[in-house]
């Protein structure tokens, strides 16, 4: 037999770049996984920044590994237990970001109270038809929360399930969820906002003045936007029309900027409308008490409310002219109580008195005797 090795049937033939052809794939494979590595650890890296500062704006504390699956962070926000935490959710165990605040409701039944998807889920009469038929309300004292579901606290249920269609509203507590571990920092303070300004809503004592929810459908049915006799009377110097304006040229927030220059800072409320209320008509300032403190402060500031529509105006240049109830004042009926805004929304879908709607802008004018704003 011959002594060179390539006649040697049992003697692999092999070629120079052979075992490069099993590596590429290998290289590939671990190219891969160290960038997923690289994109999860930016992400929670970004969150864990984005949850320390919302934190730190808000006064709570920030926990970096306060669970498996994320940061958390918790505390008080004007007096009321926050919490934001990351959760599983459903049976395929997705992580979402659940936004809590616990509150004392002494004068509530117990309930329940989700956004309603389908017209298959019964119907619990709270004495609203038109907030009975977007609300699923689950109590075993229906006549008991009808009393307890004033107009404010109506706004400020409507408002969140708006926002947030997975809202959960009980008699001790509030939760949103968004999708993921939230990176957004505003997002992650505008939502423990929104949920601090209705739990003091959903605490406060009712007062006896409060409107009804009987009261509520009536007025909403069948009154015109703010120019009432109880209006005229308390302040005769100024008998604005709401349904005059809501047909004029739609105010600029550039017609009358007179923001102060340094501002000032309301993380801890944000620019919830119940908050913005709360601050300029429930704290015993007179008209012009109230105008200066808009000035100062909101003036110019955007916003994002929602409203129930008590006025449709005319529709030109693709938007459509509405007033909005926005809410009550403390302590004051229907007529005399009444917050409204001015603004301009999309033609389509049309709108009609009693519709709830989200409306953004902003805050161009305040006519506190009327308790008007103008949303630009």
């Amino acid at each position: 037999m011959s002594d060179d090795p390539t006649l040697d049937p049992t003697v692999a033939i092999t070629f120079p770049g052979q075992p490069l052809i099993f590596a590429v794939p290998v290289l590939v494979i671990l190219t891969m996984v160290a960038i997923v590595v690289i994109q999860k650890s930016r992400h929670r890296t970004v969150a864990a920044a984005a949850w320390a500062s919302a934190s730190n704006e808000l006064g709570i504390q920030f926990v970096g590994d306060g669970s498996k699956l994320g940061p958390v962070a918790r505390g008080q926000v004007k007096s009321h237990v926050v919490s934001i935490t990351p959760v599983h959710k459903g049976d395929k165990k997705q992580i979402v970001t659940q936004f809590s605040v616990k509150f004392a409701a002494p004068e509530a039944p117990k309930f329940k109270l989700v956004k309603r998807m389908s017209d298959s889920s019964s119907t619990v009469d709270t004495g609203n038809p038109k907030f009975d038929a977007v609300v699923t309300v689950q109590t075993d004292e229906p006549d008991l929360l009808s009393r307890y579901l004033t107009g404010s606290r109506r706004a400020a249920i409507l408002r969140l399930l708006t926002y947030w269609p997975s809202a959960q509203i009980t008699n001790r507590d509030a939760h949103l969820l968004t999708s993921g571990i939230e990176r957004n920092h505003d997002k992650l303070v505008d939502s423990i906002c929104h949920l601090v300004a209705s739990a003091e809503t959903f605490d406060r004592p009712t007062h006896t003045a409060d409107v009804t929810p009987a009261e509520t459908q009536e007025y909403i049915a069948n009154t015109e936007p703010q120019h009432s006799d109880v209006v005229a009377k308390q302040h005769p110097e100024d008998t604005t029309d709401v349904g005059a304006l809501i047909d004029a040229p739609v105010f600029s927030a550039q017609d009358d900027q007179r923001v102060n220059g340094e501002g000032r800072l309301v993380t801890n409320v944000g620019l919830d409308e119940a908050a913005v209320l709360n601050e300029l008509f429930n704290s015993g300032l007179d008209p012009s008490g109230i105008s200066a403190r808009f000035h100062q402060i909101y003036q110019g500031r955007k916003i994002s409310w929602t409203g129930e529509v008590v006025r449709v105006g005319s529709a030109e240049r693709g938007v459509q002219r509405v007033a909005a109830f926005i809410g009550s004042v403390d302590g004051m009926n229907a007529d005399s109580g009444r917050v409204v805004a001015l603004t301009t929304i999309k033609p389509e879908p049309v709108v009609r008195e009693g519709d709830v709607v989200a409306f953004s802008g902003s805050l161009a004018k305040l006519d506190a005797s009327q308790r008007l704003f103008h949303v630009a």
